[in-house]
């Protein structure tokens, strides 16, 4: 962020000559009383506000230092004789304070002259005596010493009246009774392995669409029902629960039946189907901090115990897509930032493990990925 100056006389503006050393982010610029030069906060790249304080003289471009590196100063000000600077900046409990320096004496330290529980550092100004500090705090106005001391309320009322319209909202479409609604959304989608049908969670229930032909209700789900996936044998898999408590279930798309897979202690989530079958990847969150990536048996009895099945590491946002052969998953995480580039790993049931190369940004199909990756 660049400072500029602007000459009233001539309307000129002129960039602030301030150094690479002293920083980019230059905020809160207040001018000495003899015009000489300012006091300005650099303000640090990871905070959006506060900073360390500087002196700055425009004409010659000369720099100092006022504040300790590490200060996160704000709205500094200076006193009527120019002798003194007022700002404001946390104390030891973190607490946004009040405070003021001798700017004409060398070495001196800032004294806080506030000890309020809640300061409001977006402006503080002085009496035109110089003795006394005007500022807000606790949703109030208060009055302070320079040296220090009690604050003194200002006591003050405000009255403000203006006209508000009133808008006529339309009344809420609600549907009428017995009447047939088009369903506009749905949480699960899924198309079946032989490319011929189409299973969707919509409205409460699993519904199945033959491509080309009418969709017929299978099975009722829950309302929380997502993750929706087919088996080569003809049945889907979704999740469903409270968040953060989501098992498996499955239903054969012939009878309508369903059973529950998994009954674990947190989330389980992206159930995907080996293209053989017979195994069932997803992602399982015991707690907020763990995310691994489990591969059960779905034919089996209801998995409950977490040491049944195999559990791979894995990271929070992880992607994946079983291998053609169904005897490994390629693993991706990152790639939503510079700092976080897209990493991929295929991990074999055989537990070996092979980083990939020259692997893209968001992939959009991880298992076109497989056959394209470097390994």
């Amino acid at each position: 962020m660049r400072a500029m100056w602007l000459d009233l006389a001539t309307r000129e503006t002129r960039q602030l000559r301030v150094p690479d050393t002293v920083g980019r982010a230059l905020r809160d610029l207040a001018w000495a009383p003899n015009g000489r030069r300012l006091a300005v906060v650099a303000a640090w790249p990871q905070l959006p506000v506060g900073g360390r304080l500087w002196f700055v003289e425009p004409e010659s471009g000369r720099t100092t230092p006022v504040t300790p590196e590490s200060s996160r100063a704000l709205a500094p000000a200076f006193a009527p004789d120019g002798r003194r600077l007022a700002f404001f900046a946390p104390d030891s409990s973190e607490r946004m304070q009040l405070w003021v320096l001798r700017v004409d004496t060398t070495g001196a330290a800032p004294m806080r002259v506030t000890e309020h529980a809640d300061v409001t550092p977006t402006r503080v100004r002085w009496t035109s005596d110089g003795r006394r500090l005007v500022y807000s705090a606790d949703g109030r106005l208060w009055s302070v010493a320079a040296a220090g001391g009690p604050p003194t309320e200002i006591a003050f009322t405000a009255s403000l009246s203006f006209n508000r319209p009133r808008r006529e909202l339309p009344p809420a479409p609600f549907p009428e009774p017995g009447k047939a609604q088009h369903a506009r959304a749905f949480t699960g989608l899924a198309l079946a392995p032989d490319g011929r049908r189409v299973a969707m969670l919509a409205l409460g229930k699993l519904w199945v669409m033959p491509v080309g032909g009418t969709v017929r209700a299978v099975a009722d789900v829950p309302l929380s029902a997502r993750y929706l996936t087919w088996s080569p044998a003809g049945a889907v898999v979704w999740s469903a629960g409270r968040a953060g408590e989501e098992n498996l279930f499955t239903t054969d798309v012939a009878t309508g039946k369903s059973r529950q897979l998994t009954a674990l202690p947190g989330r389980e989530s992206a159930p995907a189907f080996a293209p053989n079958g017979q195994l069932l990847a997803f992602l399982y969150q015991p707690n907020e901090d763990t995310t691994q990536l489990r591969v059960i048996d779905p034919r089996g009895a209801t998995i409950n115990d977490a040491r049944q099945g195999r559990t791979i590491p894995t990271e929070s946002g992880a992607d994946f897509a079983w291998t053609p052969a169904s005897d490994g998953l390629l693993i991706m995480t990152g790639g939503f930032s510079p700092r976080s580039p897209t990493k991929a790993t295929i991990v074999r049931l055989s537990g070996e493990q092979r980083s990939v190369s020259r692997m893209p940004d968001s992939p959009l199909s991880l298992q076109w990925q497989i056959g394209r990756a470097h390994v």
